[in-house]
């Protein structure tokens, strides 16, 4: 079966940017790669779950609810050898990750995996070394087939692939044997996402430094280690809203003072038209903490969808002014007062804020290059951004457009017309994509192609190109274009 695999794979990691064979990162990876294992004194496994080290002392990451009811826990690598887990360090909870430190014997230094200082993008690639059970030999190609973003967890892949819960945890290994990645089962989904390294490094994390000894006994304990949480927002990631409103009630249950979980669900609910529920949650959140910054985006996107912009930007303004930090709301509020004010300078200053504060916000990136498309001469500033929105996000509306655009400026006219094609391959009625395809299509000579894209932008409404076709396209086929033209 491996070799089955190797040869899948070959193409695809034939060598890293280490130069490092696929082999070579498997026979690497492997060694850093465990399953989690949890037990109650003198009792069976109470969970298992898979993990990987991310410092040669014992720092690893690995599956938070496993903890949930067990005195003591360890770690099974690949090769067999078992180590006990001391301490459960930090917890994420909007993830269920855990950040636990592994009991070394005689100082032994531990294989670890580098996370990549990249983010994955829509159909890239990835080996991920799951459960042994969930494979025959322990790995699985995954491929990112879209992106999602929900506050908390930021960006967050929706894959395919062979992953269980018992795979939660593991990571996901690009094709220059670092952690792009890390994997999770949203089981009643029946489907897959992957969570990004960055957030290892963000500021959700709650420390809890308990020996495992101690855990039947932490405060708190099912609130930080159990899984419901994590899970309600995974459900909103895949769009199965009645779970997640479903999952995140049985959290409030345990913790009815909670106003984020009333925010959570207060969205799920929205999403599935559950309009009553939903303005109660956001009641209720107010009532438990006025200032609490999530109740007013949520509420701002309510409001956006039923066009009262300026109820939306009340409440987007309310946002920012308890988290000044939250991208996602700037960006919003941004567009909001540029469509009011016309002031460029401040909605540019605003949108480059909401890039440092989060640099995996596709919409700031997105906002900012039509900006600049609009009112800068700086085209490769502007393609910057361009090219960082297909990367984090390519389903923004246009922007294959844009760069199809700024590439037939540079007399790219292939790599143009390729912009354009994608562009209508995501949307049909982008009458901009086939009015500028036809201009690139022109300038090769292909004619009546050309035409025939005039045309088609000409009936989605954009009579200029009607113009086009009367001075380009006269000796062409009459029926390529309505009568009078």
């Amino acid at each position: 079966m491996r070799k089955t695999l190797l040869f899948f794979l070959f193409t695809f990691y034939l060598i890293s940017a280490k130069g490092q064979s696929l082999i070579d990162i498997i026979e690497k990876s492997e060694k850093a790669i465990f399953e989690t294992r949890s037990y109650i004194t003198d009792g069976p496994s109470k969970g298992t779950a898979s993990g990987f080290f991310i410092s040669p002392d014992g720092l690893a990451i690995t599956s938070a609810s496993i903890f949930e009811n067990a005195d003591s826990a360890a770690i099974i690598l690949r090769n067999g050898r078992d180590y006990k887990i001391e301490r459960i360090l930090s917890v994420h909870p909007y993830t269920n990750l855990a950040l636990i430190k592994v009991e070394q014997n005689r100082q032994k230094q531990f294989e670890y995996l580098i996370p990549s200082k990249q983010s994955y993008r829509v159909e890239e690639e990835a080996l991920v070394f799951n459960h042994l059970d969930d494979s025959a030999d322990g790995s699985d190609l995954i491929t990112v087939k879209e992106i999602a973003y929900f506050p908390f967890i930021s960006r967050t892949g929706i894959i395919n692939g062979m992953i269980s819960p018992k795979s939660n945890g593991a990571p996901a290994i690009n094709y220059r044997g670092e952690v792009f990645g890390i994997v999770k089962s949203v089981v009643e989904s029946n489907q897959q996402i992957v969570y990004n390294t960055y957030l290892l490094n963000d500021s959700n994390w709650i420390d809890i430094n308990t020996r495992l000894r101690d855990v039947p006994n932490l405060e708190n304990k099912k609130l930080l280690l159990g899984a419901e949480k994590s899970r309600s927002i995974s459900h909103i990631i895949t769009e199965n809203f009645v779970e997640s409103a479903r999952i995140i009630s049985r959290y409030i249950k345990e913790d009815p003072s909670n106003a984020e979980a009333y925010s959570i669900r207060a969205y799920a609910r929205h999403k599935y038209k559950n309009n009553v529920g939903s303005r109660a949650d956001l009641s209720k959140c107010y009532e438990l903490d006025a200032d609490y910054f999530l109740q007013f985006y949520f509420q701002g996107l309510f409001l956006l969808e039923k066009n009262e912009k300026r109820e939306a930007l009340i409440n987007f303004e309310l946002c920012n002014s308890r988290q000044p930090t939250f991208a996602p709301a700037i960006v919003r509020m941004t567009m909001l007062k540029l469509a009011n004010s016309k002031n460029i300078r401040t909605a540019y200053r605003q949108l480059s804020e909401a890039v440092l504060h989060d640099s995996l916000e596709a919409g700031a990136f997105y906002e900012r290059a039509r900006l600049r498309m609009q009112h800068s001469a700086d085209r490769e500033a502007t393609l910057d951004d361009i090219n960082q929105t297909i990367y984090l996000d390519p389903s923004y509306a246009g922007i294959f457009t844009l760069r199809g655009i700024i590439k037939s400026e540079k007399e790219d006219m292939l790599g143009a017309i390729s912009d354009f094609d994608k562009a209508i391959e995501k949307d049909k009625n982008d009458t901009h994509a086939y009015f500028n395809r036809g201009i690139a299509n022109y300038n090769i000579g292909l004619k009546k192609e050309a035409c025939q894209d005039w045309n088609k932008a000409g009936e989605l409404g954009n009579f200029k190109a009607y113009n086009y076709i009367s001075r380009y396209c006269k000796d062409m086929n009459k029926g390529l274009y309505p009568s009078g033209y």
